[in-house]
């Protein structure tokens, strides 16, 4: 149930930053003994100042100041959240800025059955 809450909020997410008419899309594959689940959007790029910040709660990027009418409103929770709850299930999390857009990522490692 965790695990499908950080997956939507990366989609949530990527959903609030892609422009009406650009692309997402989402990837699940195995890599070794993890599954790597991958949304990707057209957008923007993350500053590298910002990057690391990104993960912390309660954070809203530098020039968001509330006033665009409603269409961004959350509490800065959600990558703050995909990061705790990807601890709690010994995987790892993180972002990387592409030719046209952002990939955020998430590797949990996978049973093996015992």
């Amino acid at each position: 149930m965790y695990l499908e809450q950080a997956v939507n909020n990366y989609i949530m997410n990527a959903f609030q930053h892609t422009a009406q008419g650009r692309r997402m899309a989402v990837t699940l594959k195995k890599t070794g003994e993890k599954a790597r689940i991958s949304v990707y959007n057209d957008g923007k790029p993350i500053a590298p100042e910002e990057q690391s910040s990104i993960w912390q709660s309660f954070y809203m990027k530098s020039g968001n100041t509330g006033s665009d009418n409603g269409k961004n409103k959350n509490a800065g929770l959600g990558l703050y959240i995909v990061r705790k709850i990807l601890e709690q299930h010994h995987g790892c999390c993180g972002m990387e800025n592409r030719e046209n857009g952002v990939e955020f990522w998430m590797e949990i490692p996978l049973d093996d059955g015992n």
